[in-house]
């Protein structure tokens, strides 16, 4: 029989391994919990992804139902191009560049001009309507777009550029074939005058810089073609500074084109002579009194004192900016 001392020791062997059978149950139980989170959480994921999936795969074949849909259009549409149609298709896919005169000018080359640019996707069009085209077509770069070295030609070559019956800004598409636009400068694509219409030149805005103002200048005073650059500012908006260069470098103007570009500009002229001759032309012209009203302080008083009609000289010392004083004496020199 066991023993006082035996029974002791059973006693506190089976409690130590009823806590160690407890601690290994709840260990297990702990484990098992956490694991159950883990994965219950893995699982909450997945079904949000899941549903992330779905919705995705539903916009997917929504979309993919409208390409099918648009493809079965662009059949149907593509199937009833032609030659014959295919000028008014264009005309209603793409926003003009250009609204050029196409008077007896050939489709393709006006399309291509108008608008130009769309003028890749317009080939392709003319194209696959079986229009035929030149090759050298689509590589050909209008003078809006030329680099400096085009420019710097057009500038050398500044004798030939002239447009048959005048049309320099406008009308002039007709002469200026597709062929000359593709080799500029070229002689052998033309006889006297490159056409090259200058409407499209005077939009370059390269033009717009001191480099080229001082030529643009230079070009004006020899009095030959270069007297177009006139019209500058009816194709682009130069800068203050370029501008400027332009205007203090021009002589008193022979032609009529030149001094519409300087009285347009008159604040800006400093040169005596030039402004001289502007005032003598002013006073002359219907409408006049706006641009002398521009010019320095001495050419206001002057034409106060040309005026025989104090109602004049009252009505445009009101316009100018004299003081109070000088108005007076203006006036006091004439009572």
């Amino acid at each position: 029989m066991k023993g006082a001392r035996d029974l002791q020791n059973d006693t506190e062997f089976n409690e130590k391994f009823e806590e160690l059978k407890n601690y290994l149950i709840e260990s297990a139980q702990s484990d098992t919990s956490n694991e159950i989170k883990r994965l219950s959480s893995e699982n909450r994921e997945l079904r949000k992804e899941i549903k992330k999936l779905l919705e995705k795969n539903d916009e997917l074949q929504k979309k993919n139902k409208v390409v099918v849909e648009n493809d079965k259009v662009t059949q149907i549409i593509t199937n009833q191009i032609s030659e014959e149609n295919v000028y008014k298709l264009i005309e209603s896919l793409f926003v003009k560049t250009f609204d050029e005169n196409t008077y007896d000018v050939p489709l393709f080359w006006s399309i291509y001009v108008n608008f130009y640019n769309n003028r890749k996707d317009v080939i392709s069009l003319l194209r696959f309507a079986g229009v035929k085209i030149p090759d050298e077509l689509e590589s050909i770069v209008l003078p809006h777009e030329w680099d400096e070295r085009l420019l710097d030609k057009f500038f050398d070559t500044m004798y030939a550029h002239y447009n048959c019956n005048g049309e320099t800004y406008e009308n002039n598409l007709r002469f200026w074939t597709y062929s000359m636009a593709a080799h500029p400068f070229d002689t052998k694509y033309f006889s006297c005058y490159d056409e090259i219409p200058w409407q499209f030149v005077l939009r370059n805005p390269l033009l717009n810089s001191q480099k080229y103002a001082v030529k643009i200048a230079e070009e004006i005073n020899k009095d030959g073609n270069g007297v177009y650059f006139s019209k500058i500012c009816h194709y682009q908006e130069l800068s203050p500074d370029v501008l400027q260069t332009i205007v203090s470098n021009l002589k008193a103007p022979q032609r009529p084109i030149i001094t519409d570009f300087l009285i347009n500009h008159i604040e800006l002229v400093t040169d005596k002579k030039v402004l001289n001759n502007l005032y003598l032309t002013l006073v002359d012209k219907y409408g006049g009194t706006k641009y002398i009203l521009r010019m320095p302080e001495e050419y206001q008083k002057k034409y106060v004192k040309s005026l025989d009609n104090p109602e004049k000289m009252i009505n445009f010392l009101n316009m100018t900016k004299f003081s109070k004083e000088k108005k007076m004496e203006l006036l006091g020199n004439i009572f």
